[in-house]
């Protein structure tokens, strides 16, 4: 099998880092041939406000605005020099999954017992250690919108074409002005003769990506 820029961007989000609020994870992989594919990760806070599924009209009218302006490729990413024009966008979103929803039920709720555990745990030690009990409930209030028992993250995946793919000397983002919760993206691009990581914040919208 070749190894391609596309295959080296499946690697990359595979191995993606943890879950930190307002701190994203961008690759970016070009083929010679100018298939272009970004792969956009951060948690759901930076984009929705919160992190649980969506409770109320509000919340989910949240969610359809994020994700109408995520879906606008071509709007929020430009690969300087590169003439590189977007196909679609797929979002996809934790709570959405069966496989998170099944890892959430099985650490809650494993054989019936650790919930239960869980429980008188506290039970016991509440009234011991009282200060931990309220740091732990202020560490979670300090982040709106934030449940204890959600760490969602959505995945946006960007694809397209590139007509000048070799000439790609920069990328650019509006990501900061559409969600100003989000503080920082962390990225890589990949290509048959590149591998560059750079980073991206609201003071520095623009990297270069030298040849």
């Amino acid at each position: 099998m070749t190894f391609t820029a596309l295959t080296a961007l499946a690697l990359v989000t595979a191995t993606q880092s943890a879950h930190v609020h307002g701190h994203a994870e961008m690759a970016i992989a070009v083929e010679a041939d100018g298939r272009l594919q970004i792969e956009l990760t951060s948690p759901a806070y930076d984009f929705y406000g919160f992190e649980h599924a969506p409770r109320n009209a509000e919340q989910r009218a949240a969610i359809e605005a994020a994700d109408t302006t995520l879906r606008q490729g071509a709007t929020l990413f430009n690969l300087v020099d590169g003439n590189c024009t977007f196909d679609a966008a797929e979002i996809s979103r934790d709570q959405d999954d069966e496989h998170h929803e099944h890892h959430h039920d099985g650490h809650d709720h494993e054989d019936g017992h650790e919930h239960e555990d869980h429980h008188e745990h506290h039970a016991d030690h509440d009234h011991e250690d009282g200060h931990d009990h309220e740091e732990h409930h202020e560490h979670h209030a300090a982040h709106e919108g934030h449940d204890e028992d959600s760490h969602g993250d959505v995945r946006v995946t960007y694809s397209g074409r590139c007509a000048a793919p070799a000439r790609i000397s920069g990328v650019a983002t509006t990501l900061f002005a559409a969600f100003p919760q989000l503080e920082r993206v962390d990225g890589v691009f990949l290509s048959e003769q590149r591998q560059l990581a750079f980073e991206l914040n609201p003071a520095q919208e623009r990297a270069r990506l030298p040849r």
